[in-house]
This record gives C-alpha cells, sequence and structure tokens, in this order.
C-alpha cells in the first residue's frame, strides 16, 4: 500500500511539474534532490526559487491550490480507508492518531464517534492549525470518547520558520496523561 502510495504521489506530481510547464512555469531545474518524496512544498519552494513568486505561500495561494493552473487532483480515493488504517496501527502495537482532525472536511462529533468505535486511539488537540475554540472541543471529544490527546507541531523547518518542534506543547493533564503513557510504554 505505501508503495502504491508512492507511485501516485510520483505521478501527481509529475502531472503537477508539466502543467506548470505548459503554462510557462519550468521550475525543473529549482527542485534540487530531496530526501524521501516531492511534495507540493517542494514544488512551491521551487517557484520561489525561480522567481516566479514571492514565497511558498504565494505559489500556494496562486498556483498550487485547487482550481490554480498547477493544481493535481490527489488520488485519495484509493488510499487505505480509516478503519483499516486503524488496524494496522493496532496489530503494529501502535496508538491511532487522528491527526490535525480540524484540516478535514467532516463533522468532528460524528467522525470521532465514528473512528473510536473503530479502535481510534487519540487525537491531536493542539496543532497550529487549531484555534483555541477548536482545541477546547477536542479535548471535550477527546474526553467523551475516552481517547488520548496528543500536540504536533507540523515542524518543516525552515520552510515554516514560524512553527518550532514542539510549539504546541501545554502543560495540561491530557497532555500530561498522553506523555506518561508513551514514556511507560
Amino acid at each position: 500500500a505505501l508503495h502504491a502510495a508512492n507511485l501516485r504521489r510520483e505521478a501527481r506530481n509529475e502531472a503537477m511539474i508539466l502543467q506548470l510547464l505548459d503554462a510557462g512555469y519550468d521550475v525543473r531545474p529549482y527542485l534540487g534532490t530531496s530526501e524521501g518524496s516531492l511534495t507540493r512544498l517542494h514544488v512551491a519552494l521551487a517557484m520561489k526559487d525561480a522567481g516566479y513568486v514571492d514565497s511558498a505561500r504565494a505559489a500556494f495561494d496562486t498556483f498550487l491550490r485547487p482550481g490554480q493552473i498547477g493544481s493535481v487532483a490527489g488520488y485519495r480515493e484509493s488510499c487505505i480507508a480509516p478503519a483499516e488504517a486503524i488496524r494496522v496501527i493496532r496489530e503494529a502495537g501502535g496508538l491511532a492518531v487522528w491527526a490535525h482532525p480540524m484540516n478535514v472536511a467532516a463533522n468532528p462529533h460524528s467522525m470521532t464517534r465514528m473512528l473510536a468505535a473503530e479502535g481510534l486511539g487519540g487525537i491531536e488537540a493542539f496543532h497550529p492549525s487549531a484555534t483555541e475554540g477548536e482545541a477546547a472541543l477536542l479535548l471535550s471529544l477527546a474526553a467523551q470518547h475516552n481517547l488520548f490527546v496528543t500536540c504536533g507541531s507540523d515542524c518543516h523547518g525552515a520552510n515554516r520558520p514560524s512553527v518550532t518542534l514542539g510549539c504546541t506543547w501545554r502543560d495540561c493533564a491530557p497532555l500530561e496523561k498522553t506523555y506518561a503513557y508513551f514514556v511507560e510504554n
């Protein structure tokens, strides 16, 4: 499944790069090499380095968002189903956690209920994109469904300088409980 996902990502990236090239924006010389898979962020940074935009954010806003000339739809329809992902994670001895749930176009109440019934173990309540109100809602959902609470910075190093490792940590009982769980296990 992971190999297939990487192949889909590579095909999507190639289509994105070709669409930009057809529109007169050749980012290929600026892509360089990177560890792991090429992402939209790499393309955005290449657009910045090529001088087409002033920032990676501008590349996303102007070229890479849905409906823009460099946008290529993802292949999520062939991805692993949430219930299957939870099962695989649990069978491997892991704790399945729903990452940045407020960035998903779904009702957080019904989605949490459904995922918890499948064996979800945690929910990311603290993320740079989550407002204080959203974090409060996610804390409440975690308590209602007996889920661990996590935080994640989604740090991308110099590509996202306003977000640093650990920036979403809060001194609060739910995160302390999660921390203790992972230290003990």
